[in-house]
């Protein structure tokens, strides 16, 4: 039986984590929430071409805000909290001035950069000259994005939790954004008029995390001349610029390309498919985070098989809960995303299906970025994250001309599960073998059965939204009450928290 007492008992420091960040975790739940509902809603009411239009645009601000951030909001993450400890206002005050101007004045550049452009991107990626007015509103919105990013990442450092949940739920895909959105979109409004309610949505959230951070510091550093460290927070900093930037090809390299290569419908469409599978590996950076603090105290104390036996205690949780949900997904992938999104968007079922498969291979490798970083390994994380995005935009360049959004799909789909195999290959070869003795097959089993009894179930009924998500819930509820029936797992120490 797996028992999760060692993740979950009340002197842990997992059970600390969860309970010192309540408000993260709502806000996680929140955010994630908003934002598949933003998405949609939007599909919905927009249709293929003009939510294409918004995800490209939303791919914009992505890319322009990493640039833009260049690795300083991490840098803020890990410094501020240290100079907070040991009262040194001074650089509180360096720290937030200095690198907030910095990057607006980046964020400057890649609006004046992306405003001169405008024509050359909407006839270029977009596929309509018509759009340049879209992509100029986009352009205007990476200052607001990066700056929020920053100020999320500040609110953390200084340890307002409380403050940092509401403007993530506020802020960028939050709850605001969402509810102003479906009211205008339920009024008719069109592509761009979202697109400028999600600009302000991110511009509000900006405004009261400044609020918040100048109010928090405003008793510390009034009378206190700024001192910097610059040299410090750049070398910390520009390495984590490239990791994010591999990681955002990752993300976003796919719709790039489709972009280019096909059309905005099929952008819109693709991007319906890929967001709800991604809803699978929400588990893996909740884990993550888990995993990092408690692994590296075990490593500290020379316990490296117990780190190894962690691991694989967190691979296995991740396995158990993810199996139902990908079998749920191959069993009736049509049926979700033509009750989520509508029928526009059954056509790419098959996309679905192939992006979830790569998400479950994946899951199952369980945190191995969390894991290379106990044992501080971050070159061979952005070595091996370098490869699998070569490999994403080589197979993307061969297979989206010849197979459509299928091969965009399959593009993703080995360079993500090359990536995570090659991560965990490199992992346990340092972590070392562990006394974990779980069997996959049974819960695999009973995953199978109870989730294909639910699909047989699904097709006597109408498709429905809310009949969907209680037989979902129901399914669930049965395939984890039989795994704690046949002494499969134990999920008392998590109840008991």
């Amino acid at each position: 039986m797996l028992n999760i007492s060692g993740l979950f008992d009340r002197d842990s420091v997992v059970s600390s984590f969860l309970k010192n960040s309540g408000y993260m975790l709502l806000a996680t739940v929140l955010v994630k929430g908003s934002g598949f509902v933003y998405r949609a809603i939007t599909a919905r009411r927009l249709g293929t071409t003009q939510y294409g239009h918004l995800s490209l645009g939303l791919m914009l601000i992505s890319m322009g805000s990493i640039v833009a951030l260049a690795g300083l909001h991490s840098t803020v993450r890990r410094y501020l909290p240290e100079y907070v400890s040991e009262g040194k206002e001074a650089k509180i005050k360096g720290i937030l001035l200095s690198l907030f101007c910095i990057i607006g004045a980046v964020s400057a550049i890649s609006v004046a950069i992306l405003w001169v452009n405008a024509e050359f991107v909407a006839s270029s990626i977009f596929g309509d000259r018509s759009l340049v007015d879209l992509v100029r509103v986009f352009a205007l919105g990476i200052p607001f994005a990066a700056a929020l990013q920053f100020s999320q990442k500040a609110l953390l450092g200084l340890q307002k939790y409380k403050g940092n949940a509401i403007v993530r739920i506020l802020g960028r895909g939050g709850v605001l954004n969402v509810i102003v959105a479906a009211i205008a979109l339920f009024l008719g409004a069109s592509v761009f008029v979202v697109s400028v309610i999600y600009i302000l949505s991110i511009a509000v959230a900006f405004l009261i995390a400044a609020v918040t951070i100048a109010y928090s510091v405003k008793d510390r550093v009034n009378t206190t001349a700024p001192k910097y460290d610059f040299n410090r927070w750049f070398k910390f900093g520009i390495p984590l610029l490239f990791s994010s930037s591999v990681g955002l090809v990752l993300s976003w390299s796919d719709t790039f390309m489709i972009g280019l290569l096909q059309s905005s419908a099929d952008v819109g469409k693709y991007n319906t498919a890929y967001p709800f599978s991604m809803l699978l590996t929400s588990l893996i950076p909740i884990f993550g985070s888990v995993f990092v603090p408690r692994g590296s105290e075990l490593l500290s104390q020379d316990r490296q098989r117990e780190v190894a036996q962690l691991f694989e205690t967190i691979r296995y949780t991740i396995f158990l809960f993810v199996a139902p949900g990908v079998l749920f997904i191959l069993f009736n992938s049509e049926h979700l995303l033509l009750v989520v999104f509508g029928p526009e968007y059954t056509s790419v079922s098959d996309v679905f299906i192939i992006i979830s498969v790569a998400n479950f291979a994946v899951c199952v490798t369980g945190p191995t970025t969390a894991l290379l970083q106990v044992f501080e390994q971050s070159n061979e994380l952005l070595r091996t994250n370098v490869l699998g995005a070569t490999v994403n935009i080589i197979l993307n360049i061969i297979l989206i001309p010849r197979y459509g959004l299928p091969g965009a799909a399959m593009a993703y789909g080995f360079s993500v599960a090359l990536i995570s195999y090659l991560l965990y290959w490199q992992g346990v070869r340092r972590c070392g073998s562990s006394d974990f003795s779980q069997t996959y097959f049974q819960p695999l089993l009973i995953a199978i059965l109870w989730v294909y009894s639910a699909s047989i179930l699904m097709e006597a009924y109408e498709p429905q939204l809310a009949l969907t998500v209680l037989i979902g819930f129901t399914t669930l509820v049965g395939y984890f009450g039989l795994l704690s029936a046949l002494d499969i797992v134990d999920f008392d120490p998590l109840l008991e928290i």
